[in-house]
């Protein structure tokens, strides 16, 4: 489907892409003057072609250039934080558009190797000036998923995918499963800014208060389920690399006194010896 089809036929979006307006100033004016939800107080409400609009934005990333001019674009118009968040929050029973939200959350929250890749790196400073733009629109994102209620629903999600029955187990839930552990994963990966956050030594960083959002809303628990589970092996890597990521600003000390961390462990070294005793069981019966 053509972007145009996905425009409403009169709207003044539909007319500046008929005379050839290039898809980034599309997407500006798209952000400018509709919007994807709109807040009237303290209520949202979503655009009457929101999820036209979310799959749009979709695409645009999908054909943006190796300067990343589609996604700076956004990022400078907060689209995640202004749009994208509050419509998962507020919004995820709507599956279609709750399901393409976390695609679009998983692209914006992309490393920033993986976007330039295929450049010269700091090599060509303009590439190098849109990579540390890009970096510091990443480290705003990350900032966004410190909120409570954005971890609750997507550990939510996650808890209901990982719950159902194998015959009402579809490829589509396998896909929303995968992408919730790259968002966990590209969140997770993403630098903090001690400089921006302006903290004590002793105070919480975005990392920190990320790690006990994962923690209280039960995401360590179905990250130990996904992980030794051996229905859901292809899970297995993402869920090591969600460790390494939640311990890589650790330091022994810290992990030595960590008592959520210690949970975890004792928790999955009890599984571990749950599964063997099990194992043997069988073994003596045969």
């Amino acid at each position: 489907m053509s972007d145009m089809n996905m425009l409403p036929e009169h709207s003044p979006e539909h007319e500046l892409v008929r005379r050839g307006l290039t898809k980034p100033e599309l997407i500006r004016l798209m952000v400018a003057y509709h919007g994807l939800v709109t807040k009237v107080k303290d209520k949202y409400y979503k655009g009457p072609r929101c999820l036209a609009y979310v799959r749009h934005l979709i695409r645009a990333l999908r054909y943006d250039n190796d300067l990343c001019e589609v996604r700076r674009r956004l990022g400078n118009a907060r689209v995640l934080q202004e749009d994208l968040i509050p419509l998962l929050i507020y919004f995820n029973d709507d599956i279609p558009l709750r399901n393409d939200i976390i695609r679009l959350l998983v692209n914006f929250t992309q490393p920033v190797i993986l976007l330039f890749c295929k450049s010269h790196g700091h090599k060509d400073p303009a590439t190098a000036k849109c990579m540390i733009q890009v970096s510091q629109y990443l480290q705003q994102y990350k900032k966004e998923f410190t909120v409570e209620r954005v971890m609750n629903v997507l550990g939510s999600i996650l808890a209901e995918l990982c719950g159902k029955d194998r015959e009402d187990h579809d490829d589509d839930d396998d896909i929303i499963i995968d992408r919730i552990l790259l968002l966990f994963r590209n969140i997770l990966h993403i630098p903090s800014d001690p400089a921006e956050e302006k903290r004590t030594d002793d105070d919480v960083d975005a990392h920190g208060q990320i790690i006990w959002n994962l923690h209280i809303n039960g995401i360590f628990e179905l990250l130990l389920f996904v992980g030794s589970n051996p229905n859901k092996t292809q899970w297995c890597i993402h869920v090591l690399e969600i460790v390494f990521l939640l311990l890589r600003e650790q330091t022994p000390s810290n992990l030595a006194t960590a008592d959520v961390l210690v949970q975890v462990a004792q928790s999955f070294a009890e599984r571990q010896n749950d599964e063997k005793l099990v194992v043997w069981g069988n073994m003596l019966y045969m």
